[in-house]
């Protein structure tokens, strides 16, 4: 399956059939964490069944959003704006269904440790009901402890086995399709990698953030074994120092 997040294409071991839904109107809702605020953020838009960037970059004007305070949650206020602004009228029975719809969300936001959760569309049918038809969900690695059941069902054969490898070994990995592997302590870094190496194409990188309580050597192993990467000449990149060889 080829689509604009996988245009390499993903394979697809399990076909997955659902009930047949007309749809009268395709909307976008979703909660997502927000670098900015530090906190989730609400995004809605009447024009769902898209792509959301194409949204964005064709009708600006269309994308509403509202940060969340995670002390107090989302208050019926919020939930009412988002609902006005999937573009349903208040006092319909498909208007609270959706302000109903948000509350819920950001419960399984909160309750589940997610870090995104995106319904693309929310869908309203022939019978004024609002129905979720496609969503994207993520959770948070750090609450794996706390989300056993959710994680039990990871499905490692639709990820990049080379993350799936380095997840087992507890090895913070980025997988790209360039031919350099970088193991860096910054963002700066892996510029200057690129830089140092000036056949490199920039954004041809793997980035390991490393830490001092995790065995270096994992990290050079795992290099060692991805067959896209020439070992030598190996280099030593810190944001401080800048590039030095090391042989």
């Amino acid at each position: 399956m080829v689509t604009d997040q996988a245009p390499q294409g993903v394979l697809c071991n399990k076909v997955m059939l659902m009930q047949r839904l007309y749809l009268r109107r395709e909307m976008y809702f979703s909660i997502v964490m927000d670098r900015a605020s530090q906190g989730p953020i609400m995004i809605a838009s009447s024009r769902g069944g898209m792509s959301i960037q194409k949204v964005i970059q064709e009708h600006p004007e269309l994308i509403y959003s509202e940060r969340i305070d995670i002390m107090d949650g989302v208050d019926d206020d919020q939930a009412l704006r988002m609902a006005t602004h999937l573009g349903l009228e208040e006092g319909t029975k498909e208007f609270d269904q959706a302000v109903e719809l948000v509350h819920k969300v950001y419960r399984m936001f909160d309750e589940c440790d997610c870090t995104q959760i995106e319904i693309n569309p929310v869908a309203e049918t022939p019978d004024n009901d609002i129905v979720c038809v496609n969503a994207k969900v993520n959770f948070d690695d750090y609450a794996a402890y706390r989300q056993s059941a959710i994680f039990a069902k990871r499905d490692n054969s639709q990820e990049d086995p080379r993350e799936a490898i380095a997840e087992e070994y507890k090895l913070n990995y980025i997988g790209l399709d360039g031919n350099i592997g970088c193991m860096v302590n910054g963002g700066r870094c892996i510029i200057s990698v690129a830089g140092f190496h000036a056949s490199a194409h920039p954004s041809s990188v793997t980035v390991f953030t490393c830490c001092v309580t995790i065995p270096v050597c994992s990290y050079l192993i795992f290099i060692c074994l991805q067959p896209a990467w020439p070992c030598p000449p190996w280099t030593l990149s810190n944001s401080k120092v800048g590039m030095q060889p090391i042989f």
